[in-house]
């Protein structure tokens, strides 16, 4: 103990005596780096004094330089008015000897300033003299009348002639005694004291050097005027014809020349010094002292001492810096005093000295910390141990764990706490069957784990009860030390209960989520269940809407239809949504064009947001021939969700869509970013949060307002997010909302899709953009000038002054000028295209006028390479929507048409391939434009894009069928006449068609006489079919089947051989009785009269019997079209 006592106080010494040491040392290094600081920033404050006058030297010497210049100047203008101004009036030069050659006038009667000319005593003057006298005083004196007007006072302005017999003065008032110049003496004098000092200057340079390059002297003395003030005098001579004639002399307020520093800003003090030393102006600092003058004097002693140009003199606490201002005969000195220096750095000096004491400070309080939290506990460190450990026991016979302590070496229990000991009464063998298992357990993470010394092991272990049961135990333990052994610290924790809790929870888990099944099931059921009656409601509307009504029976029907539609799209929302829910969602992975997605979808909502007065723009930052992969459709749908949300909500401003790609950083490929923004009502930033979440909506007064099941946005999120993209929102109350949307060009693959560069096919052509509107002004002018054209812009006619060889583009409203100031710029141009928002989206041309929608940036590049260029207008070509190519048949029957016969655009909506083919290749033959479509949804996509000059159509096809689609015909495009084709057609069905306004009924298969004669009679050029002969009644008139068409026709029967016989072993009646009407229309085609009435008999038989009745005669149905040529091998 004596030893261990005298160890601490060795400790204790050793302690106190580093402390202490410390803070002497650390004062020590603080002081010596406190005045190292000092002593730098007063070197760096001199320093930037100096740099200081330099600055202000530069400035001093330009304004002497202005001075001079200006002077200068006028001198020059005044010779040059002088040499041609006219003579001076004889009455003028009378007056003057007649008043004893003095004579005090105003030159311009008009000014106030009087002029003072006065002759030298004894002088003889010649009227030559008088005349260059009186002549270039005039003119000093028009100037002194305009300086006059600047500074509210005349300058005084002294011209004498080089004998000094002459001598003018401007203003007259600046003469102190004017009652001097009554007597020869008096004059005398007053002509002296004007022209001393002045004199002698002007003459150190030749005229002739004087002529090429003026100078002006300095008088180094203050010249006093009538009114106290001083000022400096600049002098130069005047030349008359290239001889010096005369001596000008200006006065110059010496504070003038001090202007540039004059603002006060400098510690010290400048003034301008003549070479006698005396002050001639001072400018006083920001702290001005007495000494300055004093100061300025010793300078000057300084300086013609040393000759230095740069003379620096420091004495009785002040600092001199001075040097000459060129060759004017002034200096430039700045003085300022220690006092300055110590105000200047005082914030900097006192920064530093905080710095410097907090320093100490914390070297202080870092040494007393050392001492409180090293030095003290050691003192105390073996009573902690005591406490610690006697705190262990306690809180291991507190926990409900079983703690215990086993020796590694001899397996012993060193200590167990009493949930331990209480654990073991449970299990079957106690105490030793927990160190057995704990042992156990040891050797294999042992052998398993060679350095595991800090690790905590954990294993779940089974074991059995005294009375049989289960007991799940959770063993942890790691080795550890005690008592100088190596010693496994345990602990078992019970958990029976815990596990029974997680089973239960995974029976309710697997239980919420058979119900979720469940439900999805339920509504995709009900969604189908309830649409195919409402689909029938809705086509009967349409009907009831072609009848006569009055007014109030068709306010209630447009109130039930809209009802309708409403209840139509939650429906298929729904379906969607539970679709994605129960992960059957499946998109398409095909390759399309990014433009014609967002190109229809704006066409779609115009008119809808033409209704509302609100502006649809499109902004399209991404090429036009930009692809991706992927779905369209879905593409589609979210657009077209985001595009009805924002005009819903917004009243009155714009919704604007922008299509842009970003290139990814680390691959080829690009991300699709799609921004659809509203002028609306907006968003609260506490609503964004739930924004997304199915059937939630901003706040309860949405829905009344705007209806809506909020819906639309949970399932954009869920295709955004299937598409591998997000979609994110910006909003503000009452200025409206910002969606984003951003999904990969692919996918699958990320550089799958590269990005690419609209083509300059326009090749610098001058085209004139009109378009009042900024943001379609914008956005078409960059896409014009994308494509290569020389453009110019406009966004009134008035303001475009030639468009004679230009084409004109015209964008957006016309609002904003009159129609004569449009036509006059029309007339100019040679060519005319006009984007409206009602506009086709492919180019219609009337004359030299192109009309084109707004919406459709292909359109208005086809128009522009069609005027540019010659291209021919983009028509439809004989492909069905799907985009596969044309028939190889069709495009050679088109070719081989001798003459053109009927020359229509054809819309064809048929589901049948064979069909469709059959159609290309006839109206190819009849010199017609096919369109080839699959159901209603695509016909109406195509008679949006271009106009027809007839619809040929099935009457049943999925989707939407002929008769919905007539009924929508009807209404938007009523000029459009409509022919049904169909396999056959009962009285009711024709009546029907009738009613809708479908102008012909023609029965499957058709011929080309049928076709031509149809088709003759509803565009109004009669029956022009091909002459007849005995291939009347032949699907291609002369002309054999290709094999194309063959071919088409063994796939198509192939193919529904697959879907009967699906269809069939699901019982499924409309698929089988669909399927039979597809395949009739294309069996009556190749005169497989036969199979087409099979097919007619077994519609029947279902019909009647259902498909449990008509399996036999759908089995040799079968039998017979698999014994086809072409149709075995493709089944």
């Amino acid at each position: 103990m004596p030893i261990l006592r005298k160890t601490l106080d060795d400790l204790r010494r050793y302690h106190r005596l580093l402390v202490v040491g410390g803070r002497c040392a650390a004062a020590v290094v603080m002081v010596f780096a406190l005045v190292s600081e000092l002593v730098y920033l007063v070197d760096a404050h001199l320093a930037d004094q100096r740099q200081a006058f330099t600055g202000a030297y530069r400035l001093v010497l330009g304004r002497f330089g202005a001075v001079e210049q200006a002077f200068l100047g006028g001198l020059a203008r005044a010779e040059m008015a002088a040499n041609d101004a006219p003579e001076v009036p004889p009455e003028q030069v009378a007056r003057f000897r007649a008043n004893g050659n003095l004579l005090r006038w105003r030159p311009f009667p008009s000014e106030p300033t009087e002029m003072l000319i006065a002759g030298a005593p004894q002088a003889t003057l010649s009227d030559a003299t008088l005349q260059r006298a009186f002549s270039f005083s005039t003119q000093i004196g028009r100037a002194s009348a305009a300086t006059a007007r600047v500074l509210a006072r005349p300058p005084t302005q002294i011209i004498f002639n080089v004998s000094r017999t002459v001598v003018a003065i401007v203003p007259a008032t600046s003469v102190e005694h004017p009652e001097q110049l009554a007597t020869d003496a008096g004059r005398a004098t007053f002509v002296r004291e004007l022209t001393e000092g002045a004199g002698s200057l002007a003459f150190d340079a030749p005229s002739h050097l004087l002529a090429l390059a003026p100078k002006a002297w300095w008088v180094p003395r203050l010249y006093p005027l009538p009114n106290g003030r001083k000022v400096l005098q600049l002098a130069s001579p005047v030349l008359f014809h290239g001889q010096v004639k005369a001596v000008l002399v200006n006065e110059v307020d010496p504070g003038d020349l001090l202007w540039p520093i004059a603002d006060g800003a400098h510690d010290g003090s400048f003034a301008i010094v003549g070479s006698d030393g005396r002050i001639v102006a001072l400018s006083a600092g920001k702290h001005a002292e007495p000494q300055t003058a004093d100061a300025i004097s010793r300078w000057s002693h300084t300086r013609h001492t040393s000759g230095e140009r740069l003379a620096e003199y420091r004495g009785d606490g002040r600092f001199v810096l001075g040097t000459p201002l060129g060759d004017t005969g002034f200096s430039l000195v700045y003085t300022y005093s220690w006092r300055d220096v110590v105000r200047a750095i005082a914030s900097k000096a006192l920064t530093a000295t905080a710095i410097a004491l907090a320093g100490f400070a914390f070297v202080w309080l870092l040494l007393s910390q050392l001492n409180r939290r090293v030095f003290q506990p050691m003192y105390a460190r073996s009573e902690q141990v005591f406490d610690s450990e006697r705190l262990s026991r306690t809180m291991i016979e507190t926990v409900p764990v079983g703690i215990g302590l086993v020796s590694t070496g001899s397996g012993e229990l060193l200590y167990g706490g009493s949930s331990l000991v209480a654990l073991a009464e449970l299990v079957e063998g106690g105490m030793p069957r927990l160190i057995d298992e704990l042992k156990r357990l040891h050797a294999r993470f042992a052998s398993a784990r060679h350095d595991s010394h800090d690790e905590v092991f954990q294993e779940d272990v089974l074991l059995r009860t005294r009375d049989g049961k289960d007991l799940a135990l959770q063993a942890r333990f790691a080795l550890g030390r005690y008592l100088g052994k190596d010693v496994l610290v345990m602990a078992f924790v019970d958990m029976t209960a815990s596990q029974a809790l997680q089973h239960q929870l995974r029976h309710a888990k697997l239980a919420a989520d058979q119900a979720n099944a469940a439900k999805s099931a339920f509504l995709a059921a009900m969604s189908h269940e309830i649409r195919t009656p409402l689909n029938a409601i809705l086509g009967n509307l349409e009907l009831l809407g072609h009848s006569a009504l009055n007014p109030l029976q068709r306010d209630r029907l447009d109130t039930i239809r809209a009802s309708s539609n409403g209840l139509l799209a939650i429906i298929q929302d729904v379906l969607d949504f539970s679709k994605i829910e129960a992960g059957e969602m499946r998109l398409e992975h095909m390759h399309f064009r990014l433009v014609d997605t967002i190109t229809r979808s704006l066409a779609m909502f115009a008119p809808a947001a033409h209704l509302k007065r609100i502006a649809l723009v499109g902004q399209f930052r991404a090429a036009v021939d930009q692809p991706m992969r992927g779905d369209p459709g879905r593409l589609a749908q979210v657009v077209n969700n985001l595009l009805s949300n924002a005009i819903k909500f917004t009243g009155q401003g714009k919704v604007t869509l922008s299509l842009d790609v970003e290139r990814l950083p680390c691959a080829r490929g690009g991300m699709l970013v799609i921004e659809v923004a509203d002028t609306g009502i907006g968003i609260e930033a506490a609503h964004l949060s739930t924004l997304f979440n199915a059937f939630m909506q901003a706040d309860s007064s949405i829905s009344r307002r705007f209806g809506g099941t909020g819906l639309g946005l949970a399932l954009c999120q869920r295709l955004v997010t299937q598409m591998g993209g997000t979609i994110d929102v910006q909003s503000e109350p009452g200025q409206g909302s910002r969606f984003t949307v951003r999904v990969p060009l692919d996918r699958e693959d990320p550089a799958g899709v590269p990005l690419v560069e609209d083509a300059a096919t326009l090749e610098g052509a001058p085209v004139i953009l009109l378009a009042a509107e900024d943001d379609r002004h914008e956005g078409t002018a960059s896409l014009i000038a994308s494509w290569g054209a020389t453009l110019q812009t406009a966004r009134h006619p008035d303001r475009i002054d030639d468009a004679s060889g230009r084409v004109l583009v015209i964008c957006g409203e016309r609002d904003n000028w009159s129609a004569a100031s449009e036509n006059r710029l029309v007339e100019d141009c040679e060519a005319v295209i006009n984007c409206s928002a009602d506009g086709p989206l492919q180019p219609m041309r009337i004359g030299r006028v192109l009309t084109v929608s707004c919406h459709s940036p292909l359109g208005l590049r086809a128009a522009l390479e069609h005027v540019v260029k010659g291209t021919p207008l983009i028509t439809p070509d004989l492909m069905p929507a799907t985009g596969t190519a044309p028939a190889p048949a069709a495009a050679a029957a088109a070719a081989s048409t001798p003459a053109r016969q009927l020359g229509l655009q054809v819309l064809v909506a048929e589901d049948n391939e064979v069909n469709q083919k059959l159609f290309a290749e006839q109206l190819a033959l009849l010199g017609c434009q096919a369109r080839l479509v699959a159901d209603g949804i695509e016909a109406l996509a195509a008679l949006s894009d271009t106009r027809f000059d007839a619809i040929v159509t099935d009457l049943n096809m999925p989707r939407m069928d002929g008769y919905v689609l007539a009924s929508i015909v009807r209404e938007r495009w009523p000029g459009t006449p409509i022919v049904a084709v169909t396999a056959d057609a009962t009285l009711d069905e024709r009546r029907r068609c009738a009613a809708l306004g479908i102008r012909e009924v023609a029965i499957k298969p058709l011929s080309l006489s049928g076709l031509a004669r149809v088709l003759g009679e509803i565009s109004g050029q009669g029956a022009s079919s091909p002459k007849d002969g005995p291939h009347d009644d032949a699907p291609l008139g002369a002309q054999p089947m290709s094999p194309e068409l063959v071919e088409a026709f063994g796939h198509a029967c192939a193919k529904s051989i697959v879907v009967l016989r699906d269809a069939a072993s699901r019982n499924d009646a409309p698929a089988l009785l669909a399927e039979l009407h597809s395949l009739k229309g294309a069996l009556g085609v190749f005169r497989r009269r036969e199979l087409a009435r099979q097919c007619a008999d077994l519609e029947h038989r279902i019909q009647d019997e259902g498909v449990e009745g008509a399996h036999q005669a759908l089995t040799e149905l079968l039998d017979a079209l698999l014994a086809l040529p072409n149709t075995g091998k493709q089944s």
